[in-house]
This record gives C-alpha cells, sequence and structure tokens, in this order.
C-alpha cells in the first residue's frame, strides 16, 4: 500500500469516526430532550430539569436545548436563573419566538412591561397573528392603561387561535373587568366548546357566574371540574369551600367527607375538613376530629403537626408545644422531627425564649446544615442579639440558593444595615428589586433607606414608580404621600393621598395624612379637625393627639389643646399618653408645678413606663436640681420596662453636669442592654476620645464606630471620622470626615474636618474650616481647642516700621 493511499485510508477513518460521535452525541441529546419533555409532561420537573440539562451539556449552544432549561426552571420557581436561559436562546437565535415570549411574559409578570415589550417587538413585526405574543402585549398595554389596545390584542389572539387556553382566559378578564359581563360568559363557553378538557376556563367561568350570583352554575361547572380530574383532591376541596361560602354547610361537609374517604392519607383534604368544621361547627368538634384521625393512624406525625397548629391558633401555646415535643419524640431527626424543631422554635420566639430557639435550630442545622428556614430564623435570632456579621452569614447562605426570595434578601438588607454597610444593604435591595420587582416590600425598604441617607428625591422615584405599578397597594400609597410631604410636593401628596383615601376611606391612619395634607396646605383648622377624627377612630394612638396638640400650640391656642389632652385621657381610662403629653408641654413652657403634677398623673396610670419617670427627671433639671433628677432616674430603674432608656437619660444628665466617667459607666450599661443602640455607642465614643487619652479608651471607642463607616447619618459618620483621627488614622479620617461635612456642614463637623486637615498638611483649607466653625458663634464641643489651635496656625505678623 501506497504512502498517500495510507494517508487516504486514515483521513477517510478518522471522518467516519468523527461522523459517528457527533451522531451519537446529537442523538444523546434528542433522547435527552425527548426524556425531559415526558417527564415535563407528566409533572415530574426535577427529573426533567435532569434530562434538559443532560441535553444542554452535550450541545451548549442549542437553542431549544437552551429554551427547555429555561421552562423548567420556571415552572420551579426560578424565574430569574429562567430569564438568564431565555436571553441565552435569543443570543443564539434572535428569531427564536417561544423565548422571547417567555422572557417578556416574566417581565411582564415582573412589573416592567417596557421591557417585555422591547422584547416582542421584534418577533411581532415577523409574526403579527403570533397568539402568544398578542396575549402578552395585552398584557403590557394593561399595565400601561391601554384598556381598548389590550382587547383588540386579545381578541385578534383568540381569532388566530381558539384553542389557545391563555388567550381565551385574558380576553374573558378584559370584558369581565370592563363590566361586560356577558361577552366574559360567551368567550369562555366558547373556548371550552374548543378545549373539552379544559378546567381553568371551567374555573375561570366559575368566578365569572359567582360574581353574577349564579351559584347553582358556579356549583355545576366545579363538579365538572371534579369529574374531569377526579384523582386530584384539590377540585374537590374548592367545590367544598364554594358550598361553605354559599351557606351550604351539609354539602360542604360532605364533599369533604366523600374527598376523605377517596383521599384517606392526603393531608389537605384532611386540614380542609378540619378548617371547615372550626367555622361551621366549633373548635371542640374540630379538635375531636383531629384526635380521630390520629386514633386511626397514630404514626402519622403530620396530623400531628396539624394538631399543633390547631392549638396555636387557638392560643392554647402549652399544648401546642406538648404536641411538638412528642413528635419530635417520635421522628428524632427525620425531616418531620426537624420541621417539629422549627415550629417549635417559631414558638419559643413568640414567647420571648431567644436562647430556647437557638438550641433547637441549631438541632436542626446539626442534621440538615443547609435548612433555609433554620438558616433565615438562626440569621433573625442572631440580629436581635446584635450579631449582625452572624445573621449576614446564614442569610447569604439563603440568598446563594433563593436569589429570588424578596423577605430574605429584605432580612439581609437589614442585617447590613445593623452592621453599618449602608452601601451593600442599598446594593441587596436595588438588586431585589429589580429581580423581584412585584415585591412591594422590596421596594419600600429601598425607598426608606434612600430617604434615611437623605436622598428623598431618589426614594420618591421608587415610589412613584412602585405607586404606578401596585396602584392598589396602600403602603406604597401611603409611603409616597410621606415622602411627597417630606418634600413639600403638595400636588404629589395630594395625588397620593386621594389613592390612600379610596383604599382605606375610614382608616384612622387615613385621616391623620389629611391632616399632615391640611397643615401643608395652610389651613390649620381643618388639620386640627382630621387629627380629631384620627384620634376617634384610634382613641389610644399617640399620633393624631401629638399632631392635633403641636398645631394647636402653634397657633398660640394653649386652652384647646389642654382641653384636647384632657378629653382624650378621659374617654381612655388607664391611657397615660395624653397625661405625659400634657406634662411634656408644661415642661416646655417652665410650668414645672403643672408638669410635675401631669407626670405623676401619668405614672399613676403606668408605673413601668419609663416616660414619666424621665418626665419627672427633667422637671428636678429645669428646678436646677440635676443631681436630684439623676437620684430619682437611678431609683426608677429597677420599676420600669426598658431600663436601657433610664440609663441613657443618666447618662446624659452626668454628661451634662460635668460626671464624665459616670456617664461612660452609663452608656455601657445601655450598651449592655441594647447592644444595636447607635446614639448610646456614638456618645460613648465620643466621650472616650475627648475624655481619656489611653490606649484602651481609644481603641475602644474605634470599636464602638466600626459600624459608622458608611452610616446614613452624617452626625454617626463624623464621630468615625473623629474617632479614626484620635488614632491616628488620618487619611481614612479626612476620608469620612469630608463625607459628613459635605451632608451636615455644622461647626462641630466642620472643626473635626478641619482638625483633620491641618494634620494632614492641609493648611489653608483646615484654617478655613476651622473659622467657618468659630463664625458662626454657637458653642460646641471643642470650640476652644478650635480657637487655640486657630491661633497657632495663623500668628499674628508684626507692620514693619
Amino acid at each position: 500500500m501506497s504512502a498517500s493511499t495510507l494517508k487516504l485510508l486514515t483521513a477517510l477513518v478518522f471522518v467516519a469516526a468523527c461522523t459517528v460521535a457527533c451522531a451519537s452525541a446529537a442523538d444523546r441529546e434528542t433522547r435527552a430532550l425527548r426524556k425531559g419533555s415526558e417527564y415535563f409532561a407528566a409533572g415530574n420537573l426535577e427529573k426533567a430539569r435532569v434530562e434538559y440539562r443532560n441535553a444542554l451539556q452535550l450541545a451548549p449552544n442549542d437553542p431549544e436545548a437552551r429554551f427547555q432549561n429555561g421552562r423548567v426552571l420556571e415552572r420551579l420557581g426560578y424565574p430569574r436563573e429562567a430569564g438568564q436561559f431565555y436571553q441565552g436562546v435569543i443570543d443564539v437565535d434572535p428569531a427564536h419566538v417561544r423565548a422571547r415570549a417567555a422572557l417578556a411574559r416574566l417581565y411582564l409578570f415582573g412589573g416592567v412591561p417596557e421591557k417585555a415589550m422591547e422584547l416582542i417587538k421584534p418577533a411581532l413585526e415577523t409574526h403579527p397573528d403570533d397568539s402568544e405574543l398578542l396575549v402578552i402585549r395585552a398584557g403590557v398595554r394593561v399595565r400601561l392603561n391601554d384598556k381598548t389596545g389590550a382587547v383588540e390584542d386579545a381578541e385578534s389572539a383568540v381569532k388566530h387561535d381558539p384553542a389557545n387556553e391563555n388567550a381565551v382566559a385574558v380576553l374573558a378578564g378584559l370584558y369581565k373587568s370592563e363590566e361586560q359581563a356577558q361577552r366574559a360568559r360567551e368567550v369562555l363557553q366558547r373556548g371550552i366548546a374548543d378545549i373539552p378538557s379544559s378546567v381553568d376556563l371551567r374555573l375561570a367561568l366559575v368566578q365569572l357566574e359567582a360574581s353574577q350570583r349564579d351559584a347553582g352554575r358556579a356549583e355545576a361547572l366545579l363538579r365538572e371540574v371534579v369529574e374531569l380530574r377526579p384523582k386530584e383532591s384539590v377540585h374537590r376541596i374548592r367545590l367544598a369551600q364554594f358550598q361553605a361560602q354559599e351557606n351550604q354547610p351539609d354539602a360542604a361537609e360532605h364533599t369533604l367527607r366523600d374527598a376523605l374517604s377517596a383521599f384517606p392519607k392526603d393531608m389537605n383534604v384532611k386540614s380542609a375538613l378540619v378548617q371547615f368544621l372550626v367555622a361551621a361547627r366549633g373548635r371542640d368538634v374540630a379538635e375531636a376530629q383531629i384526635l380521630k384521625f390520629i386514633d386511626n393512624d397514630p404514626d402519622d406525625s403530620n396530623v400531628r403537626i396539624a394538631l399543633a397548629s390547631f392549638y396555636e391558633d387557638s392560643h392554647v401555646q402549652p399544648k401546642a408545644e406538648a404536641v411538638l415535643r412528642e413528635v419530635i419524640r417520635r421522628e428524632g431527626t427525620h425531616p418531620l422531627g426537624l420541621v417539629a424543631r422549627m415550629r417549635l422554635a417559631v414558638l419559643r420566639t413568640k414567647g420571648g425564649d431567644a436562647a430556647g430557639a437557638e438550641k433547637l435550630v441549631a438541632e436542626v442545622l446539626d442534621a440538615s446544615p443547609r435548612d433555609a428556614d433554620a438558616l433565615v430564623l438562626r440569621g433573625s435570632l442572631r440580629l436581635g442579639r446584635g450579631d449582625a456579621q452572624g445573621a449576614i452569614a446564614d442569610l447569604r447562605a439563603v440568598a446563594r440558593d433563593r436569589p429570588n426570595d424578596g423577605s430574605v434578601l429584605r432580612q439581609l438588607a437589614r442585617a447590613h444595615l445593623s452592621n453599618g454597610e449602608t452601601a451593600l444593604a442599598e446594593e441587596t435591595l436595588r438588586r431585589a428589586a429589580e429581580d423581584v420587582p412585584a415585591d412591594v416590600g422590596v421596594r419600600l425598604d429601598l425607598a426608606e433607606l434612600l430617604e434615611q441617607t437623605r436622598r428623598a428625591d431618589q426614594a420618591k422615584d421608587v415610589l412613584v414608580g412602585l405607586a404606578k405599578d401596585a396602584p392598589k397597594d396602600v403602603q406604597a400609597q401611603a409611603a409616597l404621600f410621606r415622602v411627597a410631604i417630606g418634600m413639600k410636593d403638595l400636588a404629589l401628596a395630594a395625588r397620593a393621598f386621594a389613592a390612600v383615601q379610596q383604599l382605606e376611606p375610614d382608616a384612622a391612619s387615613t385621616r391623620m395624612s389629611a391632616g399632615l395634607l391640611a397643615e401643608a396646605q395652610g389651613n390649620p383648622d381643618a388639620a386640627v379637625k382630621a387629627f380629631r377624627e384620627a384620634l376617634e377612630l384610634a382613641p389610644r394612638t399617640i399620633e393624631p393627639l401629638m399632631e392635633a396638640t403641636r398645631v394647636l400650640l402653634s397657633q398660640k391656642r394653649e386652652a384647646d389643646a389642654i382641653r384636647l389632652l384632657d378629653e382624650a385621657a378621659a374617654k381612655s381610662p388607664g391611657y397615660a399618653a395624653p397625661l405625659n403629653l400634657k406634662g411634656e408641654m408644661f415642661l416646655r413652657q417652665r410650668k414645672f408645678d403643672a408638669a410635675e403634677t401631669s407626670f405623676r398623673a401619668a405614672l399613676a396610670q403606668a408605673p413601668r413606663w419609663w416616660m414619666p419617670h424621665r418626665g419627672l427627671a427633667y422637671v428636678a433639671v429645669g428646678r436646677g436640681d440635676v443631681a436630684g433628677a439623676i437620684a430619682m432616674l437611678r431609683g426608677a430603674l429597677g420599676s420600669v420596662d426598658e431600663p436601657a432608656r433610664v440609663h441613657a437619660d443618666i447618662a446624659q444628665l452626668s454628661e451634662l453636669s460635668g460626671r464624665t466617667e459616670d456617664a461612660i459607666h452609663e452608656y455601657e450599661q445601655v450598651l449592655a442592654l441594647t447592644p444595636d443602640a447607635p446614639a448610646a455607642a456614638n456618645n460613648l465614643a465620643m466621650l472616650l476620645v475627648s475624655a481619656r487619652h489611653d490606649q484602651p479608651s481609644l481603641k475602644r471607642a474605634e470599636e464602638l464606630t466600626t459600624k459608622f463607616a458608611d452610616a446614613p447619618n452624617p452626625l454617626l459618620l463624623d464621630t468615625y471620622g473623629w474617632v479614626k483621627f484620635k488614632n491616628g488614622e488620618v487619611p481614612a479620617a479626612l476620608a469620612a470626615l469630608e463625607r459628613a461635612e459635605a451632608a451636615e456642614p455644622v461647626p462641630v463637623v466642620r472643626y473635626h474636618l478641619g482638625m483633620a486637615q491641618l494634620s494632614a498638611g492641609q493648611r489653608e483649607r483646615g484654617t478655613d474650616n476651622l473659622r467657618a466653625a468659630l463664625s458662626t458663634g454657637r458653642s460646641f464641643p471643642g470650640a476652644e481647642d478650635a480657637r487655640a489651635t486657630l491661633a497657632r496656625a495663623t500668628p499674628t505678623t508684626r507692620t514693619p516700621d
């Protein structure tokens, strides 16, 4: 055989091998996709996910493999990851209609209709009659208040694809929202005729018939659903719930007991029966039924856990705890034993036994280290006792597995805030707002953080978008009102108030908002009237009383203010707040005898409330007896519910009277009781670097202020910078103090910045800040030092003869 022939033969063998291998890989991918689709259709999503992942490994750039991975992840509840796969499909195949539709749907449900529209626009240009695309555009137009265009799209979708359940349901929903019930009914009936096996369209028709008070037709449709899906207990439960709502308790119980016969092990049926019995027959009958379940199957710990929930709902905590302990004894560290431990830990937390709760959570995590619920609860407990870093570690671990869980991300942001990491808290909330835009709480927390960090304009932008996306969420509208009032944007405040009033016309908080708006509009009489109305609706709420009193006093109507406070006290015997508020009013007016009488009356009503004790102490201060005030507060320490607040008052009075070491001791007491008390940490750190110069005190001050490195409050940031300066860390001090001065250029901050600048060799800038601090004529801690330093830095020059 010649050399050329040998080479040709080798090449042919190589090509053949490649062809076989490639064909084999393609076949394996096809099989994986087919098996994945079979599992998907059967509802076995985890196995479908494995097969689709196998297909993707065999063909990473195959659009269909990417699309199916996104589809299964979406069904499993991972919309962010699903969206990444859909985007991956579009990256390799921009004309992939289904991927564009799927990703647009995620954006639409996530509250970003503009992005959804941007995605489907190219697909609609080439596929103008695609029913899925038309349905999505209809949804976008609804979000953008284009109801006419939405109806046109939905009608077109149904016309081109009458068997598209989603299109039929959307069109019927649009007709219903436009109060065209008959048209909605006709669309659903045609849809059911075209798709006889459709359960979803029947359920949509049930809702319509129920809203039109045709209970007979609604019940008949529910029975059809039960016949169509006889092996799914949920539909029998739904039928029973409808019968109960229609005041047919005997029929509802009969349906549920039939369901129990058909599904004797189904916990959903058992739970539905118990809930029905609680509402219709009473708690005693319901309890007897649960105990009967246990008698029939003593080894079913699910029922015992349900019994514990029943006792918890009945506020019989000891019985609930006893049942959960029995489940733990029976199940050990098997899954239901861990569930029982978590339920018991929650009960202990509610009862104030944080140590007992942590012990139970530790047992769960020993057996299941990645248990998300246990990590979240431990994070919450750690945060409660001041261990922000431990809480962050736990919550981050959960967030990695549940990146779209808004509640976890909100807790993580709070932990970052508690740890002084404002920037990380903001980053966490912004990411959550982007990934889970439908989570109202996330965007509310973001707006609150922006407001706290003096970025009200950005907070307003967040809330304007939220109010638009969630027009029926009263919290969103109320938050927008609050920010608008604070910014004196009265037009926006009036619009937000109108939305709040429409949602909750009879709420005390709505009348409070009416009062604030009236005052901002220059109508104090209307403001007081609204605050009084709020007080009538919520007699033991302090805010309307405080606001009404403040407005009356600003109008020089002291007699009316006193009369209002007396009326509030008379209407709510045992309620000390009006009497205490009256004492504070007299104290500000230096009417010490009247203030003392009011504070003592408040104390008689609430002897363990710290505020009347504080009021009496400040009456003593007003009379010139600071030592007596301190002694009075010390005497109250053993009889108040919040001793940390009393220690804080003693510290402030000790500092005022020049007893610095006593003040330091008291602030340490505050922090021992409430480790996460920024005001106490701030004041203590300032005292330590001002009154002491030893290394341990300087380091203690640094330890106390570490959390202030990114504080939204510029005065806390100033303390952080000043402590850094006192510890000799001038560059870090300068960076912090410059930020603090930019946000709050008050004399003490400019003094601190000037001293740091001089130390850094910035002589001109430093002296300018010292002069600015002194030029106001206001006293501040360090003023004498500022004068002496300025004199040394700018010596007087002699004029030559």
